[in-house]
């Protein structure tokens, strides 16, 4: 088994839904990829845990999928039906292509940054991919207003780092767990802001929608 490939497969395509999510407006399909970003996150390390032998991998894997594939997904989901007037992002702070193409940028500054930084110490060039995904999750934060998908966003640096450490220090089984903790935290913290944006801003929301529609 070529653990390299399947690690550059695995990151390339967890950028390439990165982008995706930066560019599609409707939350419910965000939260959706978000889910499928974290089954390939999860499939691999699976797979490194059997290639490695190690057994905290396959711990890891599953939480992955529990929390990060079904739970918090399935959570956000229910709050969004709860919450119409948040299916998509009415006031996003740049334009579609603007935002893809910097998406795109981010990922070459992840490179560049772990070349001049990480990269002499590491000696392993594809860890440069896990970076740009952190970095992708930065900046989704920051080029959005909506609150799912920054919570998206925080989750996507979380797989980033979880990338990260899995491939270059697999013997490090508390920074993996500790990501857990703060997905936890990260419900509990979403669950107040959204009600507080709902006790604040639903009457204006509901009007721009029914302007969009009519």
């Amino acid at each position: 088994m070529d653990v390299e490939k399947i690690f550059l497969l695995t990151a390339c395509l967890m950028i390439l839904l990165n982008v995706f999510i930066q560019w599609q407006v409707y939350i419910k399909k965000n939260i959706i990829t978000f889910s499928i970003n974290s089954l390939i996150l999860a499939f691999f390390l699976l797979l490194l845990g059997y290639e490695k032998g190690e057994k905290t991998l396959y711990l890891i894997a599953i939480l992955t999928i529990i929390v990060r594939v079904v739970f918090i997904p399935r959570f956000m989901i229910v709050r969004l039906s709860k919450d119409h007037w948040r299916e998509r992002e009415i006031y996003p702070i740049m334009g579609t292509a603007s935002a893809i193409i910097c998406s795109i940028l981010v990922v070459i500054l992840g490179y560049i940054v772990y070349t001049f930084t990480l990269y002499d110490f590491l000696k392993i060039r594809s860890g440069a991919l896990p970076i740009a995904i952190i970095l992708q999750g930065l900046f989704l934060i920051i080029s959005k207003r909506n609150t799912f998908v920054q919570l998206i966003g925080y989750m996507i640096m979380e797989n980033g780092v979880l990338l990260f450490g899995a491939k270059l220090f697999p013997g490090l089984p508390l920074i993996f767990e500790a990501g857990i903790v703060l997905d936890l935290i990260g419900i509990v913290m979403i669950s107040e802001i959204v009600n507080r944006l709902r006790e604040n801003y639903v009457p204006e929301e509901l009007e721009d929608i029914e302007e969009l529609k009519g």
